[in-house]
């Protein structure tokens, strides 16, 4: 799935003067075209791909294959995937059985969550911001190309924590429903949100981050505990097999270290009584994943945790701006 390089840096440039002359553009539907416009860079990026393409596309094709045949909803029992996933291929598959087809269509409801979400988060020219840091991480075509099922499911629950956050319980609960048909792990963004009312001191976060962090270096941690605990207590048992072992690289890895901490180091630096409630809500939230992303490093496929927690970055980093103590960072 190759990125156009001089497209991409085409959009930078497009932004970074749309971004500088904003102020000359006073409708909402001006930012909303172009945020879009944004975004179908990456909705070509991944709807084009290969059937080929390294990760989960053609067990994706395959299973598309398969349940256009069935002609009741027996294929909900039948395989392991969330029951919206499933509904949804074959609501595709009554419209057109063509395998191309049905990547337009996934990347078309991946893409719509995400701007969906964008736009209940974030300020009318934010928005546009997101979208291009949403577009340049690395994570949002793992999203979009390999495990498409978070992809839809993870903007969903970032909608839902943003109404039980504003205290509208209803669409919260409703929202977060959505997300679960499509991924059940979508529930750590829902509970770490509410465990972030009642223990959200960043004194308390910061000592179980260099706790966990040390434990990590040291190896502390055995597999064989995790395991146990996963093979008996879930269904995702693949994920901590010897093949598993042999194909992903487990232990502390410093450059996922790195890269998840770089928020947390940003928010050191924000002026605390300018973000809202929501806000610093989301931040304790992202905090608590990337403590238990460090914590699963032994696991193999750890990552799928922290591309839960990666998947914040364009909101996080986002509502941060305007907000740092140091006028040039604003």
């Amino acid at each position: 799935m190759p990125i156009i390089f001089p497209f991409y840096v085409a959009i930078f440039l497009f932004v970074v003067v749309f971004f500088i002359y904003r102020h000359r553009f006073s409708t909402d539907y001006v930012y909303k075209i172009i945020a879009t416009f944004v975004l179908l860079f990456f909705f070509v990026t991944i709807s084009t791909r290969s059937f080929e393409h390294i990760g989960d596309t053609e067990t994706y094709v395959n299973l598309f294959l398969k349940i256009i045949k069935y002609n009741n909803f027996n294929y909900i029992n039948e395989f392991r995937l969330e029951a919206g996933f499933l509904i949804l291929l074959k609501l595709v598959g009554l419209i057109n059985e063509e395998p191309r087809f049905l990547l337009f269509c996934l990347s078309f409801t991946v893409v719509f969550g995400w701007i969906y979400c964008f736009n209940v988060w974030l300020k009318k020219d934010n928005v546009l911001i997101a979208c291009f840091i949403f577009i340049s991480l690395f994570t949002s075509y793992n999203l979009g190309a390999n495990i498409v099922r978070q992809g839809i499911a993870i903007p969903f629950a970032l909608i839902s924590i943003w109404h039980l956050f504003n205290k509208n319980q209803f669409k919260s609960l409703l929202f977060i429903a959505i997300a679960i048909l499509f991924h059940k792990s979508v529930l750590l963004i829902y509970f770490f949100a509410f465990l972030s009312k009642y223990f959200n001191k960043i004194k308390f976060l910061m000592g179980l981050l260099v706790v966990v962090t040390g434990t990590s270096i040291s190896g502390i941690l055995q597999l064989n505990l995790i395991s146990d605990l996963v093979v008996n207590y879930t269904n995702y048992s693949h994920i901590v097999s010897n093949y598993a072992g042999e194909r992903y690289v487990t232990g502390f890895r410093l450059s996922f270290w790195l890269f998840s901490i770089l928020p947390i180091i940003l928010y050191g630096l924000v002026d605390e009584n300018k973000l809202t409630i929501p806000e610093q809500r989301l931040f304790i939230t992202y905090f608590y994943l990337v403590i238990l992303f460090i914590a699963l490093f032994i696991i193999p496929f750890s990552d799928r945790v922290g591309i839960i927690a990666w998947s914040i970055y364009p909101v996080l980093i986002t509502s941060f701006i305007g907000k740092f103590r140091y006028r040039i960072l604003n």
